[in-house]
């Protein structure tokens, strides 16, 4: 429980974590406490900042991690897409390459001339380059092979062409060579287009594999980001539906159970300041019986020799009295009934505001009480000339048979106070399935439309006039609409062609014999 000045009442001065929101007694401090307060947001502003990043978070690293992806594949594909065209132009100039070499040393052979073999020397280099190319490249087996033997036969070719004469036999048969050398060229090239497929492929297959990673790593951070945000959305949520459930729980009038709020450091002095107000409510709940009480108690000792007085007067004992002067009386002993009876309203009003004052529930007879309230009110009646008629089932329900009659006795008063006169009041009490059902029915003005709620509010009173000589505190309809309520009934305005129609339904315990 919060500690705070009743007198002051003001709640800038509570010590916000002093002391436990449940026990009253001071909070330990130690190290873990104090690091989570330290740390934890202040607001809910800035949880929601902090939520937002969270749950950016693993979708950020989804986008660096897709880019890298993306990144990687792509510079494979580069770097694929070029070995492709420098292989296949590689392969395209060896082919080139060797007829070129094989022209120009033929030439060499039968000419002599030394022209052609300086261009195929220079062939030969455009050769090597091309041989290079394709030797630095990812090569398969049969490639590298091809490769070797290309090499093997060029050298061969060219060491001959360097160390004997154009016209030798030895010549003749290097320039021979040249032949082989272009079927193998040819190969190198069925080769390449393999070694380029099979590099395609691999990288349609590497591409599928890094769409697959992607779609199940953007499934997955999705889902995270909604378990993040569910988790966020029930973080802010439990603090706000506690201060919501304590609002109503303060409106309903039930103001024993202390008010903890867990949460942002905001949230949790809202907690505070609702505690704060909870004792205060509870303080001037306190305050407003012992009020109620003082007055009760003040104005009965006075009302009491004014009905003792009237008393007297009615049965004549300070001398006989004309009609006139007997009239007088009873009105003046009427109205001292009623203003007793509005009193005892003021005192059952505080009783039932108090959660805990209605615990009694027992079987009891409602046409019984309903006779009961009956005789109570005939004077009242018999001087206005109203007629009530009854159509009573002896029906057992559950309640408190004294505040059942206080239940029946404002509801007949209500009628009574608004029937015209000699006007007829019907009382009905039947069953119906589980229910317990008494329709009280008068000849008056009748209920407003727009009032058939407002009437069972505190100190709430109708549009219509009331024809008696003293109106009502406007808490009979009030009291016995908590009364009901809090045996499992209801209350309720029907409607109805003439006068009000009021309906109280309550649970059957079981029916009483003959």
């Amino acid at each position: 429980m919060l500690q705070y000045d009743a007198q002051a009442g003001d709640p800038a001065k509570i010590p916000s974590r002093a002391y436990s929101p449940h026990s009253g007694r001071p909070v330990p401090s130690n190290l873990a406490l104090a690091v989570v307060n330290r740390y934890r947001p202040t607001s809910v502003l800035q949880l929601l900042l902090l939520g937002f990043m969270v749950v950016a978070l693993p979708l950020g690293i989804g986008l660096v991690a897709a880019f890298v992806s993306v990144d990687l594949l792509s510079r494979q594909s580069e770097a694929a897409i070029l070995d492709a065209a420098g292989g296949v132009l590689s392969g395209q100039a060896l082919g080139t390459d060797i007829v070129q070499m094989e022209r120009h040393a033929r030439r060499y052979h039968i000419l002599g001339d030394r022209k052609f073999f300086e261009l195929a020397m220079d062939r030969r280099q455009s050769f090597d380059q091309a041989i290079a190319t394709l030797t630095a490249l990812d090569l398969t087996p049969t490639l590298r092979e091809q490769l070797d033997q290309l090499i093997e036969l060029e050298s061969s070719v060219f060491a001959t062409l360097t160390l004997e004469q154009y016209d030798a036999v030895a010549v003749q048969e290097a320039v021979a060579l040249f032949e082989p050398m272009s079927q193998l060229a040819s190969e190198v090239q069925g080769e390449m287009r393999r070694v380029i497929t099979r590099d395609t492929q691999a990288l349609r297959s590497e591409a599928t594999r890094v769409k697959r990673t992607l779609a199940w790593l953007a499934t997955g951070l999705i889902l995270a980001a909604f378990g993040l945000s569910a988790w966020l959305a029930m973080f802010l949520a439990r603090p706000i539906n506690r201060m919501e459930n304590a609002i109503r729980r303060l409106g309903e009038g039930d103001l024993d159970r202390p008010i903890a709020v867990r949460g942002t450091r905001d949230l949790e002095e809202v907690g505070d300041r609702l505690n704060w107000l909870r004792l205060r409510l509870q303080d001037a709940e306190q305050q407003q019986t012992r009020f109620l009480q003082h007055v009760s108690h003040e104005l009965k000792t006075p009302l009491t020799a004014i009905r003792e007085g009237t008393e007297l007067l009615r049965d004549q004992v300070p001398g006989p009295l004309n009609p006139g002067q007997l009239e007088v009386a009873g009105i003046l002993r009427e109205n001292s009934l009623r203003l007793q009876r509005q009193i005892e309203d003021l005192l059952s009003y505080s009783q039932v505001r108090r959660p805990g004052e209605i615990a009694a529930h027992e079987a009891a007879d409602l046409a019984s009480i309903v006779r009961t309230v009956i005789s109570d009110q005939t004077l009242a009646m018999q001087s206005r000339g109203i007629v009530v008629q009854t159509d009573l089932q002896s029906i057992r329900t559950i309640g408190d048979p004294e505040k059942l009659r206080v239940v029946v006795d404002n509801l007949l008063s209500n009628a009574v106070k608004h029937s015209p006169q000699a006007g007829v009041i019907r009382l009905l009490l039947r069953s119906r399935e589980s229910m317990v059902v008494l329709d009280v029915i008068d000849q008056g003005p009748g209920i407003d439309p727009t009032e058939r709620e407002q009437i069972f509010e505190a100190f709430v009173q109708g549009r219509a006039p009331s024809t008696g000589h003293v109106s009502g505190t406007g808490l009979g309809l009030a009291i016995t609409r908590e009364y009901v309520q809090s045996y499992g009934g209801t209350v309720e305005v029907m409607d109805s062609e003439q006068g009000a129609h009021l309906r109280v339904s309550l649970p059957i315990r079981s029916k009483l014999g003959p």
